[in-house]
Protein backbone atom coordinates (compact mmCIF):
# COMPACT_ATOMS: atom_id res chain seq x y z
CA UNK A 1 0.00 0.00 0.00
CA UNK A 2 2.85 2.08 1.00
CA UNK A 3 4.74 1.83 -2.22
CA UNK A 4 1.76 2.25 -4.29
CA UNK A 5 1.11 5.13 -3.12
CA UNK A 6 4.36 6.68 -3.25
CA UNK A 7 4.49 5.80 -7.05
CA UNK A 8 1.08 7.51 -7.40
CA UNK A 9 2.76 10.69 -5.88
CA UNK A 10 5.79 10.75 -7.88
CA UNK A 11 7.71 10.28 -5.16
CA UNK A 12 9.27 6.43 -6.16
CA UNK A 13 10.53 7.87 -9.44
CA UNK A 14 13.17 10.03 -7.07
CA UNK A 15 14.72 6.97 -5.65
CA UNK A 16 17.80 5.04 -6.36
CA UNK A 17 17.14 2.21 -4.46
CA UNK A 18 14.90 0.86 -1.66
CA UNK A 19 15.89 -0.13 2.03
CA UNK A 20 14.47 -3.01 3.57
CA UNK A 21 14.57 -4.58 6.98
CA UNK A 22 13.49 -8.20 6.55
CA UNK A 23 13.55 -9.21 10.18
CA UNK A 24 12.19 -12.84 9.98
CA UNK A 25 12.36 -15.93 12.50
CA UNK A 26 13.51 -18.39 9.74
CA UNK A 27 15.26 -18.31 6.08
CA UNK A 28 11.81 -18.88 4.42
CA UNK A 29 10.18 -15.88 5.98
CA UNK A 30 13.31 -13.61 4.95
CA UNK A 31 13.21 -14.85 1.41
CA UNK A 32 9.18 -14.32 1.15
CA UNK A 33 9.46 -11.19 2.25
CA UNK A 34 11.75 -9.84 -0.10
CA UNK A 35 10.17 -11.65 -2.68
CA UNK A 36 6.95 -9.77 -1.94
CA UNK A 37 8.63 -6.08 -2.25
CA UNK A 38 10.15 -7.19 -5.01
CA UNK A 39 6.42 -7.73 -6.80
CA UNK A 40 5.42 -4.50 -5.24
CA UNK A 41 7.78 -2.61 -7.02
CA UNK A 42 7.48 -4.39 -10.25
CA UNK A 43 3.62 -3.43 -9.75
CA UNK A 44 4.67 0.25 -8.93
CA UNK A 45 6.66 0.29 -12.57
CA UNK A 46 10.23 0.10 -10.38
CA UNK A 47 11.23 -3.76 -11.76
CA UNK A 48 15.07 -2.54 -11.50
CA UNK A 49 15.32 -0.76 -8.16
CA UNK A 50 18.04 -2.61 -6.22
CA UNK A 51 16.70 -3.48 -2.78
CA UNK A 52 19.17 -2.78 0.32
CA UNK A 53 18.23 -5.48 3.15
CA UNK A 54 19.97 -3.59 5.68
CA UNK A 55 18.56 -4.75 8.80
CA UNK A 56 17.72 -8.63 9.46
CA UNK A 57 18.32 -10.76 12.61
CA UNK A 58 17.15 -11.87 15.77
CA UNK A 59 17.98 -12.75 19.39
CA UNK A 60 19.43 -15.68 20.53
CA UNK A 61 20.72 -17.91 23.31
CA UNK A 62 24.29 -17.36 23.10
CA UNK A 63 27.34 -19.05 24.60
CA UNK A 64 30.47 -16.77 25.53
CA UNK A 65 33.66 -18.73 25.20
CA UNK A 66 35.62 -16.33 27.39
CA UNK A 67 33.13 -16.65 30.52
CA UNK A 68 32.08 -19.74 30.06
CA UNK A 69 28.48 -18.62 30.47
CA UNK A 70 25.30 -19.24 28.32
CA UNK A 71 22.84 -16.22 28.20
CA UNK A 72 19.88 -15.55 29.06
CA UNK A 73 20.23 -18.26 31.41
CA UNK A 74 16.59 -18.14 32.34
CA UNK A 75 15.65 -19.07 28.55
CA UNK A 76 15.25 -22.33 26.84
CA UNK A 77 16.14 -22.71 23.27
CA UNK A 78 12.66 -22.24 21.28
CA UNK A 79 11.44 -25.47 19.53
CA UNK A 80 10.85 -22.57 16.42
CA UNK A 81 12.28 -19.18 15.86
CA UNK A 82 9.05 -17.22 16.04
CA UNK A 83 9.11 -18.10 19.55
CA UNK A 84 12.06 -15.87 20.37
CA UNK A 85 15.40 -17.12 21.62
CA UNK A 86 16.74 -20.19 19.25
CA UNK A 87 20.05 -21.22 19.61
CA UNK A 88 22.98 -19.41 17.78
CA UNK A 89 23.62 -21.73 15.75
CA UNK A 90 20.23 -21.90 14.55
CA UNK A 91 20.70 -18.13 13.80
CA UNK A 92 23.72 -18.51 12.43
CA UNK A 93 22.27 -20.83 9.54
CA UNK A 94 18.80 -18.70 9.02
CA UNK A 95 20.99 -15.75 8.57
CA UNK A 96 23.49 -17.21 6.41
CA UNK A 97 21.28 -19.34 4.62
CA UNK A 98 19.41 -16.08 3.56
CA UNK A 99 22.06 -14.05 2.79
CA UNK A 100 23.66 -16.08 0.45
CA UNK A 101 20.72 -17.47 -1.38
CA UNK A 102 19.02 -13.51 -1.56
CA UNK A 103 22.73 -12.93 -3.35
CA UNK A 104 22.00 -15.45 -5.84
CA UNK A 105 19.00 -14.63 -6.59
CA UNK A 106 16.87 -13.10 -9.36
CA UNK A 107 15.80 -10.48 -7.07
CA UNK A 108 18.37 -7.56 -6.88
CA UNK A 109 19.29 -7.23 -3.43
CA UNK A 110 22.39 -5.24 -3.49
CA UNK A 111 23.07 -5.31 -0.10
CA UNK A 112 22.60 -7.53 3.38
CA UNK A 113 23.40 -6.53 6.80
CA UNK A 114 22.39 -8.49 9.67
CA UNK A 115 21.71 -5.91 12.76
CA UNK A 116 23.91 -5.66 15.05
CA UNK A 117 27.24 -5.40 15.17
CA UNK A 118 27.61 -6.03 18.95
CA UNK A 119 25.33 -6.07 21.85
CA UNK A 120 24.84 -5.82 25.24
CA UNK A 121 24.18 -8.91 26.11
CA UNK A 122 21.94 -7.97 28.46
CA UNK A 123 18.40 -6.89 29.93
CA UNK A 124 19.37 -3.03 29.45
CA UNK A 125 22.06 -1.05 27.98
CA UNK A 126 21.31 1.93 30.88
CA UNK A 127 19.02 2.11 33.76
CA UNK A 128 19.76 5.49 33.65
CA UNK A 129 19.03 5.97 29.75
CA UNK A 130 16.04 3.67 29.87
CA UNK A 131 16.18 0.31 29.13
CA UNK A 132 16.50 -1.67 25.83
CA UNK A 133 13.77 -4.63 24.51
CA UNK A 134 15.22 -7.54 26.00
CA UNK A 135 15.20 -9.17 22.22
CA UNK A 136 16.89 -6.37 20.83
CA UNK A 137 19.61 -6.59 23.71
CA UNK A 138 20.32 -9.94 22.32
CA UNK A 139 20.97 -9.86 18.48
CA UNK A 140 24.66 -8.83 18.68
CA UNK A 141 26.88 -10.85 16.76
CA UNK A 142 30.29 -10.08 18.96
CA UNK A 143 30.68 -10.50 22.17
CA UNK A 144 30.72 -6.37 24.07
CA UNK A 145 32.81 -8.02 26.52
CA UNK A 146 35.52 -9.41 24.97
CA UNK A 147 35.12 -8.89 20.87
CA UNK A 148 34.95 -12.48 20.23
CA UNK A 149 32.39 -13.86 17.70
CA UNK A 150 29.19 -15.82 18.17
CA UNK A 151 28.22 -18.37 16.19
CA UNK A 152 25.99 -16.63 14.08
CA UNK A 153 29.08 -14.27 13.26
CA UNK A 154 31.13 -17.18 12.39
CA UNK A 155 28.74 -18.59 9.60
CA UNK A 156 28.40 -15.34 8.37
CA UNK A 157 31.82 -14.62 7.48
CA UNK A 158 32.16 -18.15 6.20
CA UNK A 159 29.14 -17.79 4.05
CA UNK A 160 31.18 -13.96 2.71
CA UNK A 161 34.05 -15.83 2.03
CA UNK A 162 31.99 -18.24 -0.09
CA UNK A 163 30.69 -15.70 -2.22
CA UNK A 164 33.51 -13.50 -2.64
CA UNK A 165 35.50 -16.68 -3.82
CA UNK A 166 33.20 -17.12 -6.67
CA UNK A 167 34.35 -13.72 -7.96
CA UNK A 168 38.11 -14.06 -7.36
CA UNK A 169 40.80 -15.24 -9.91
CA UNK A 170 40.12 -18.78 -10.49
CA UNK A 171 36.41 -18.93 -8.91
CA UNK A 172 33.28 -19.81 -11.44
CA UNK A 173 32.14 -16.33 -11.22
CA UNK A 174 28.59 -15.81 -10.62
CA UNK A 175 26.60 -18.63 -10.88
CA UNK A 176 23.15 -19.22 -12.44
CA UNK A 177 20.79 -16.92 -10.59
CA UNK A 178 18.20 -18.68 -8.57
CA UNK A 179 15.09 -18.07 -9.67
CA UNK A 180 12.66 -16.54 -6.11
CA UNK A 181 11.88 -13.43 -7.48
CA UNK A 182 11.08 -14.21 -11.23
CA UNK A 183 9.65 -16.93 -13.53
CA UNK A 184 11.78 -19.90 -14.85
CA UNK A 185 12.97 -22.59 -12.31
CA UNK A 186 16.30 -23.32 -11.08
CA UNK A 187 18.01 -26.65 -11.55
CA UNK A 188 19.00 -28.67 -8.13
CA UNK A 189 22.39 -28.86 -9.48
CA UNK A 190 22.78 -24.66 -9.32
CA UNK A 191 20.94 -24.15 -6.04
CA UNK A 192 22.16 -24.03 -2.58
CA UNK A 193 23.69 -27.24 -0.64
CA UNK A 194 21.42 -28.26 2.25
CA UNK A 195 22.84 -31.08 4.26
CA UNK A 196 20.85 -33.73 5.52
CA UNK A 197 20.58 -37.13 7.62
CA UNK A 198 17.57 -39.34 6.53
CA UNK A 199 16.31 -41.91 9.26
CA UNK A 200 13.52 -44.16 9.29
CA UNK A 201 11.76 -44.27 12.24
CA UNK A 202 9.74 -47.09 11.69
CA UNK A 203 7.52 -48.42 8.50
CA UNK A 204 6.79 -45.34 6.19
CA UNK A 205 8.18 -42.73 8.11
CA UNK A 206 11.42 -40.82 7.97
CA UNK A 207 12.64 -38.44 10.15
CA UNK A 208 15.23 -35.34 8.34
CA UNK A 209 17.81 -33.58 10.05
CA UNK A 210 18.83 -30.74 8.01
CA UNK A 211 21.95 -28.29 8.48
CA UNK A 212 23.30 -25.14 6.71
CA UNK A 213 27.39 -25.27 6.85
CA UNK A 214 27.19 -27.36 9.66
CA UNK A 215 24.09 -25.10 11.85
CA UNK A 216 20.67 -26.89 11.99
CA UNK A 217 18.83 -24.96 9.48
CA UNK A 218 15.08 -24.34 10.15
CA UNK A 219 12.20 -24.01 7.56
CA UNK A 220 13.08 -26.52 5.19
CA UNK A 221 10.36 -28.74 3.76
CA UNK A 222 10.69 -32.72 4.10
CA UNK A 223 8.90 -33.62 0.87
CA UNK A 224 7.36 -37.13 0.17
CA UNK A 225 6.88 -37.87 -3.25
CA UNK A 226 5.16 -41.33 -5.29
CA UNK A 227 7.99 -42.19 -7.57
CA UNK A 228 5.10 -43.43 -10.11
CA UNK A 229 3.05 -40.29 -10.48
CA UNK A 230 5.41 -37.85 -9.46
CA UNK A 231 3.04 -36.35 -6.94
CA UNK A 232 3.52 -35.11 -3.61
CA UNK A 233 1.85 -36.89 -0.81
CA UNK A 234 3.57 -35.44 2.36
CA UNK A 235 5.65 -33.00 3.70
CA UNK A 236 7.16 -31.72 7.49
CA UNK A 237 8.59 -28.39 8.42
CA UNK A 238 12.11 -28.36 10.01
CA UNK A 239 12.66 -26.35 13.24
CA UNK A 240 14.99 -24.76 14.85
CA UNK A 241 16.48 -27.60 15.59
CA UNK A 242 16.50 -29.04 11.84
CA UNK A 243 14.48 -31.75 12.74
CA UNK A 244 11.25 -33.12 11.12
CA UNK A 245 9.61 -36.26 10.61
CA UNK A 246 6.28 -37.67 8.61
CA UNK A 247 4.94 -40.54 7.73
CA UNK A 248 3.58 -41.48 4.60
CA UNK A 249 -0.41 -42.03 4.21
CA UNK A 250 -2.12 -45.27 3.89
CA UNK A 251 -1.91 -45.53 0.60
CA UNK A 252 1.17 -45.99 0.06
CA UNK A 253 2.04 -48.51 2.81
CA UNK A 254 4.52 -50.77 1.87
CA UNK A 255 5.26 -48.95 -1.72
CA UNK A 256 8.59 -47.29 -2.66
CA UNK A 257 8.36 -43.42 -2.42
CA UNK A 258 11.64 -40.94 -2.37
CA UNK A 259 12.14 -38.38 0.34
CA UNK A 260 14.42 -35.12 0.10
CA UNK A 261 14.28 -31.98 1.87
CA UNK A 262 14.55 -28.17 0.23
CA UNK A 263 13.45 -24.46 0.64
CA UNK A 264 11.71 -23.51 -2.23
CA UNK A 265 14.05 -23.37 -5.43
CA UNK A 266 16.94 -21.91 -3.33
CA UNK A 267 18.45 -24.85 -1.70
CA UNK A 268 17.85 -28.53 -1.55
CA UNK A 269 19.42 -32.23 -0.88
CA UNK A 270 19.79 -35.20 -2.43
CA UNK A 271 16.81 -37.60 -3.02
CA UNK A 272 16.36 -40.64 -1.14
CA UNK A 273 14.98 -43.60 -2.84
CA UNK A 274 13.11 -45.61 0.17
CA UNK A 275 12.70 -49.08 -2.34
CA UNK A 276 13.06 -52.06 0.27
CA UNK A 277 9.98 -53.95 -0.13
CA UNK A 278 7.68 -54.34 2.39
CA UNK A 279 9.39 -52.28 5.26
CA UNK A 280 10.35 -48.68 3.44
CA UNK A 281 13.31 -47.49 4.24
CA UNK A 282 15.31 -49.34 6.72
CA UNK A 283 14.00 -49.19 10.56
CA UNK A 284 16.58 -47.29 12.56
CA UNK A 285 19.11 -46.61 9.73
CA UNK A 286 21.02 -42.87 9.05
CA UNK A 287 20.47 -42.24 5.64
CA UNK A 288 22.96 -39.72 3.87
CA UNK A 289 22.88 -38.41 0.83
CA UNK A 290 24.38 -36.04 -1.39
CA UNK A 291 22.99 -34.77 -4.53
CA UNK A 292 21.21 -37.38 -6.88
CA UNK A 293 19.04 -39.96 -6.30
CA UNK A 294 20.46 -42.91 -4.02
CA UNK A 295 19.18 -45.68 -2.92
CA UNK A 296 18.21 -46.45 0.30
CA UNK A 297 19.37 -49.95 0.26
CA UNK A 298 22.60 -48.78 -1.40
CA UNK A 299 23.08 -46.36 1.10
CA UNK A 300 22.64 -48.53 4.29
CA UNK A 301 23.99 -51.40 2.79
CA UNK A 302 20.38 -53.06 3.49
CA UNK A 303 19.43 -55.68 1.39
CA UNK A 304 15.75 -57.47 1.46
CA UNK A 305 15.45 -60.27 3.03
CA UNK A 306 18.37 -59.15 5.52
CA UNK A 307 15.73 -58.79 8.17
CA UNK A 308 12.32 -60.21 8.55
CA UNK A 309 9.70 -58.69 6.68
CA UNK A 310 7.43 -56.17 9.14
CA UNK A 311 3.46 -56.06 8.85
CA UNK A 312 3.21 -52.68 8.24
CA UNK A 313 0.71 -50.80 10.34
CA UNK A 314 0.91 -47.47 9.08
CA UNK A 315 0.16 -44.14 10.60
CA UNK A 316 -2.23 -41.60 8.67
CA UNK A 317 -0.95 -38.65 8.00
CA UNK A 318 -1.63 -36.15 10.21
CA UNK A 319 -5.21 -35.28 11.51
CA UNK A 320 -5.55 -31.57 12.73
CA UNK A 321 -8.03 -30.41 15.18
CA UNK A 322 -9.37 -27.37 16.67
CA UNK A 323 -11.27 -27.79 20.08
CA UNK A 324 -13.06 -24.31 21.72
CA UNK A 325 -14.83 -24.82 24.94
CA UNK A 326 -16.87 -21.83 25.43
CA UNK A 327 -16.81 -20.85 29.33
CA UNK A 328 -18.63 -17.92 30.82
CA UNK A 329 -19.38 -14.53 29.39
CA UNK A 330 -18.71 -11.52 31.68
CA UNK A 331 -20.98 -8.39 30.62
CA UNK A 332 -19.73 -4.84 31.79
CA UNK A 333 -21.13 -2.87 34.54
CA UNK A 334 -24.16 -0.42 32.82
CA UNK A 335 -23.07 -1.73 29.01
CA UNK A 336 -24.59 -4.11 26.37
CA UNK A 337 -21.38 -6.07 25.64
CA UNK A 338 -18.90 -7.95 27.65
CA UNK A 339 -15.72 -10.91 27.51
CA UNK A 340 -16.37 -13.74 26.12
CA UNK A 341 -14.10 -16.43 27.83
CA UNK A 342 -13.10 -19.39 26.12
CA UNK A 343 -10.30 -22.30 26.05
CA UNK A 344 -9.06 -22.78 22.65
CA UNK A 345 -6.29 -26.16 21.83
CA UNK A 346 -4.88 -27.39 18.37
CA UNK A 347 -4.34 -31.07 18.24
CA UNK A 348 -2.17 -32.87 15.43
CA UNK A 349 -1.63 -36.26 15.55
CA UNK A 350 1.63 -36.41 14.29
CA UNK A 351 2.96 -32.53 14.52
CA UNK A 352 5.71 -31.97 16.92
CA UNK A 353 4.28 -29.98 19.81
CA UNK A 354 5.11 -26.38 19.91
CA UNK A 355 3.85 -25.27 16.72
CA UNK A 356 2.49 -22.09 17.26
CA UNK A 357 -0.86 -20.92 14.31
CA UNK A 358 -2.14 -17.53 14.49
CA UNK A 359 -6.03 -17.46 14.28
CA UNK A 360 -7.58 -14.45 13.58
CA UNK A 361 -10.91 -14.28 16.05
CA UNK A 362 -14.25 -12.97 14.08
CA UNK A 363 -17.62 -11.65 15.38
CA UNK A 364 -21.10 -11.50 13.31
CA UNK A 365 -23.88 -10.11 14.78
CA UNK A 366 -27.42 -10.89 14.06
CA UNK A 367 -29.50 -10.63 10.93
CA UNK A 368 -26.15 -9.60 9.29
CA UNK A 369 -24.05 -11.52 6.89
CA UNK A 370 -20.24 -9.35 7.60
CA UNK A 371 -17.76 -10.83 9.75
CA UNK A 372 -15.88 -8.43 11.44
CA UNK A 373 -12.40 -8.96 13.11
CA UNK A 374 -12.14 -8.98 17.09
CA UNK A 375 -8.77 -9.53 17.20
CA UNK A 376 -5.78 -12.22 17.11
CA UNK A 377 -4.65 -14.95 18.72
CA UNK A 378 -1.62 -17.51 18.89
CA UNK A 379 -2.31 -21.19 19.70
CA UNK A 380 0.39 -23.85 20.33
CA UNK A 381 -0.41 -27.08 19.66
CA UNK A 382 -0.82 -29.57 22.34
CA UNK A 383 -1.43 -26.47 25.09
CA UNK A 384 -4.79 -25.35 25.29
CA UNK A 385 -5.21 -21.74 26.20
CA UNK A 386 -7.92 -19.70 28.18
CA UNK A 387 -8.64 -16.32 26.19
CA UNK A 388 -11.03 -13.34 26.97
CA UNK A 389 -12.72 -12.25 23.84
CA UNK A 390 -13.56 -8.19 24.94
CA UNK A 391 -16.06 -5.75 23.62
CA UNK A 392 -19.01 -9.00 22.23
CA UNK A 393 -22.65 -9.01 22.95
CA UNK A 394 -24.64 -11.93 23.74
CA UNK A 395 -26.02 -14.09 20.49
CA UNK A 396 -23.64 -12.73 18.29
CA UNK A 397 -21.45 -15.26 16.60
CA UNK A 398 -17.60 -15.68 17.24
CA UNK A 399 -15.71 -17.13 14.90
CA UNK A 400 -11.92 -18.71 15.35
CA UNK A 401 -10.49 -18.82 12.15
CA UNK A 402 -6.59 -20.62 10.34
CA UNK A 403 -6.17 -19.64 6.97
CA UNK A 404 -3.72 -22.70 6.75
CA UNK A 405 -0.44 -22.79 5.81
CA UNK A 406 0.00 -25.47 2.88
CA UNK A 407 3.78 -25.40 2.96
CA UNK A 408 3.63 -27.06 6.32
CA UNK A 409 0.86 -29.10 5.95
CA UNK A 410 -1.56 -27.47 7.96
CA UNK A 411 -5.18 -26.99 6.96
CA UNK A 412 -7.83 -24.12 7.18
CA UNK A 413 -8.97 -24.26 10.27
CA UNK A 414 -12.55 -22.94 11.87
CA UNK A 415 -15.02 -22.91 14.94
CA UNK A 416 -18.12 -20.98 15.40
CA UNK A 417 -19.83 -20.09 18.76
CA UNK A 418 -22.74 -17.81 20.16
CA UNK A 419 -21.86 -15.68 22.58
CA UNK A 420 -23.10 -16.60 26.11
CA UNK A 421 -23.43 -19.95 25.51
CA UNK A 422 -21.55 -22.74 26.62
CA UNK A 423 -20.38 -25.71 25.57
CA UNK A 424 -17.61 -27.38 23.34
CA UNK A 425 -17.38 -26.81 19.24
CA UNK A 426 -14.90 -29.04 17.86
CA UNK A 427 -13.57 -28.65 14.03
CA UNK A 428 -11.69 -31.68 12.29
CA UNK A 429 -9.91 -31.22 9.11
CA UNK A 430 -7.99 -34.20 7.92
CA UNK A 431 -5.03 -34.07 5.95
Amino acid sequence: YFISKLAASGGLAALDGMGFHPYAPDAQSTLDLVVRLRNQLVAAGRPEMPIYADEAGQEAITFDPTTGKTSPSDRQPALRAHDQFPTDAARGANLAYSGEALAASDCGVAQFLPYGVSGPFSDTYDAGKGALPRTEAWMGLFFKSSGQPTLSAQALQRASQRWAARFDAGGSGAPTPLALCGAGTTPPSAQLQIDATFTATQPGCVAVSTSYDGNPLESAILRFVDPATGAEVAQARTDARGSASQCVPYELAGKAFRVYANIGQTGTTGVVECDVPVVGCPVGAAIVAGRGTVSAAAATGYKPGAAPAVATAPREACTWGLAVEVSRFKAEPRKAHGRQQLTASVTCSTAVRGTRLKFTVLKKSQGSKRERKVSTIWLTAGKPRLVGIPGVRRRERLILLHRGEPTIGVPRLRASLEVGKTGVRTVFSAR
